[in-house]
């Protein structure tokens, strides 16, 4: 199924500007002069170095006061900056179980396939996001808000009130990151601790079905979560990219080699050799797009969602047993299963 809707890179930017004055100096103010006649009687000495002392008094205070309001305005200015956040929309086609979602440059979206929960009935929003789960959807809007909707029965679409740089949906839970680099998690039954991440700060955070695995600041990989597959059991060494599937997870060396990690039953977690610029895993099979463009997928092939197009793709996504991405042209490319209308528009 081939969507031609102008469609191009997925890349989540952020821009936050902010703006403060300061006032300095204290004592005199800055070319103020007080003339003394040394040959005056005592009383004019009094008289002066007493006037003189009185403007210099509330000169001071005048400064010190401005001071006082500045640094106040700028407190202000920065925890007001602290808290906000403006994220750029860019196109981009997202893939769930049995769902999928697309995302434009303008910030508006739309969703198709298996709605049983609700999840491609979108709010509306300006989105500048999207992540599709298991049966349930989640996104940032252009101010950082996050908004999930679909399945709730675990908390999974029941985001916290924190402005987010980062969101991602899982199984039946869903994780963010703050504007402070904190990991936030949240629904789910935290049967294997997927929803307590460790302490340190994250550039992205991904939710698999009972495993999460998040990108430090310092690029390497933590997991945590179900591990009864070494799922959790993130390798050594620097990554510039990460994707979490059902029971694997896959990441991009700065050499673009591509490692996975977990279930590898159909061969998923077995990724050919070669350069990728990106990869993402689904339920049981993996898929990446190589320095030239060209598609690579491996892994559990019955619906034929390993069987991607000849296209030169600039963005992919992976759902449950369908698979998705964006062509040079920005047509929208979906293959695999269609049995929830998921692949059709």
């Amino acid at each position: 199924m081939v969507l031609s809707f102008g469609f191009i890179v997925a890349v989540i930017g952020c821009e936050a500007q902010q703006s403060t004055t300061c006032g300095t100096g204290t004592g005199l103010a800055d070319g103020q002069c007080v003339l003394i006649d040394m040959d005056a009687p005592k009383d004019a000495d009094s008289d002066a170095d007493s006037d003189a002392d009185s403007d210099a008094d509330s000169d001071a205070d005048s400064d010190a006061d401005s001071d006082a309001d500045s640094d106040a305005d700028s407190d202000a200015d920065s925890d007001a900056d602290s808290d906000s956040i403006v994220l750029s929309p860019n196109r981009s086609v997202l893939a769930g179980w049995g769902h999928t979602c697309m995302l434009d440059g303008e910030g508006e979206a739309a969703c198709w396939g298996k709605d049983d929960q609700g999840q491609v009935s979108l709010p509306a929003f300006d989105y500048a996001q999207l992540s599709l789960g298991h049966l349930h959807s989640c996104a940032l809007t252009v101010d950082g808000s996050p908004v999930c909707w679909g399945h709730d029965l675990d908390g999974e679409s029941s985001p916290p009130d924190v402005t987010m740089k980062w969101i991602n949906a899982g199984g039946d839970f869903s994780c963010g990151v703050d504007l402070d680099d904190n990991a936030v998690c949240f629904g789910g039954l935290n049967d294997y601790g997927e929803l307590y991440p460790p302490e340190g700060k994250f550039k992205e955070v991904h939710a698999g079905w009972f495993h999460t695995c998040g990108l430090t600041d310092s690029s390497t990989v933590e997991c945590w979560g179900m591990n009864d597959y070494g799922q959790s059991s993130a390798p050594e060494g620097e990554f510039k990219y990460l994707e979490v599937g059902y029971w694997h997870s896959c990441g991009i060396r700065p050499d673009g080699e591509i490692t996975c990690w977990g279930y590898d039953g159909f061969g998923q977690s077995s990724p050919p050799s070669g350069a990728f610029t990106a990869v993402s895993a689904g339920e049981f099979h993996t898929c990446g797009i190589r320095e030239s463009g060209e598609l690579a997928c491996w892994g559990w092939a019955v619906f034929g969602q390993v069987d991607p197009p000849e296209i030169l793709a600039t963005q992919i996504s992976l759902g449950g047993i369908h698979s998705c991405a964006l062509d040079e042209e920005g047509a929208v490319h979906c293959w695999g299963s269609d049995t929830f209308g998921q692949v059709s528009l």
